[in-house]
């Protein structure tokens, strides 16, 4: 297995600071004949992760020589990453890395852009079945059986505490946003594993838009409608921090779990660390295992990646904070 690195965690601050989806340091042009150039097609820039994925990829490619890289954000609109796609595609890039706003429509451009001799990387939970030299992704679904998994744990552990037979509890739980693909396979995996502990029910569901303030918001909303509940569970860290501030006095007694476990001032990493969250879903970023893949290919020509690859998540709960600084995170596949 390939050693996991601590690039996701180290290297880079959270990306929250970025205005937009284009990596400040990144050339947007070749710079030379023999330059290699990357272009990186990503679907929105409201996500914290998706701000952290441009950025390290940008590290990356500038920590090698005759790179170049163009990032390009399609800001949630499938027209206008099309548009983006074919402007791509005549640039002739060494290598498209793509996370697909949705799968419709880029069939013909991206089998176009393999026929032209274009290296591609789907990236994501989106376009399973669209032409590509290789798809990276991670199971949603997963990460929300995790965050189910941590809530029946506590709960059951709350329960025995209390002399209680039955493990009960009330969860709320907060996505980025209603309708999409990345939401319903989380609320899916929460709800398996709650069927492990029938007497902890789901009370309150609402989208936060992927910000603090639509955490705390939502939060709000949950302690006046509910009243009360014992678990919060975050589709990513800072609606969690959200959570956590619109808690006030009663954050004590309320299991908050976040998801993506990236560094920097307001990442999962930290806030577990510091107790804002109780937990959080580390969610590898994608671009650090296509680095690895680009350059394979670019070493060896008769390299052919496997057709997807799935990077692994895993609980981090305060416990488990010093050790994954000290890179116990789960390793790379096999190229």
């Amino acid at each position: 297995m390939i050693s996991r690195r601590l690039l996701c965690l180290l290297l880079f601050p959270c990306g929250l600071a970025l205005s937009g989806c284009k990596p400040d340091s990144a050339p947007s042009t070749k710079t030379a004949v023999d330059t290699r150039h990357f272009i990186h097609l990503s679907a929105r820039d409201n996500r914290a992760y998706d701000s952290g994925q441009a950025r390290l990829l940008a590290r990356l490619i500038a920590r090698e020589k005759n790179t170049s890289l163009e990032t390009l954000c399609a800001q949630g609109d499938a027209g206008k990453q099309a548009d983006q796609l074919r402007t791509a595609i005549a640039q002739r890039p060494f290598a498209l890395l793509i996370n697909p706003v949705q799968a419709l429509g880029l069939e013909t451009d991206l089998q176009s852009a393999l026929t032209a001799g274009i290296h591609v990387i789907i990236l994501g939970e989106v376009g399973a079945d669209l032409p590509c030299s290789s798809r990276i992704h991670a199971d949603q679904r997963e990460l929300g059986r995790l965050a189910g998994e941590v809530a029946v744990t506590a709960l059951t552990l709350k329960s025995q505490s209390e002399g209680r037979p039955e493990v009960t509890g009330r969860i709320i739980q907060i996505r980025g946003n209603e309708g999409t693909a990345l939401d319903a396979a989380r609320d899916e995996g929460l709800n398996q594993a709650l069927k492990s502990a029938p007497g902890i029910i789901l009370v309150h569901d609402a989208p936060g838009g992927w910000t603090r303030q639509g955490g705390e918001e939502r939060t709000r909303d949950a302690l006046r409608l509910q009243q009360s509940f014992d678990a919060v569970y975050a589709h990513d860290d800072l609606m969690g921090l959200g959570a956590s501030q619109a808690l006030g006095t009663a954050r004590e007694g309320v299991l908050i779990i976040g998801t993506d476990g990236l560094s920097g001032p307001e990442g999962g990493l930290t806030l577990v660390g510091d107790g804002s969250l109780d937990a959080t879903l580390y969610q590898p970023l994608l671009v650090d295992f296509a680095w690895i893949l680009l350059r394979r290919m670019a070493e060896d020509s008769a390299f052919k990646p496997k057709p997807s690859y799935q990077l692994t998540p895993r609980i981090i709960r305060s416990r488990d904070v010093d050790d994954v600084n000290r890179g116990a995170l789960p390793p790379f596949p096999e190229l």
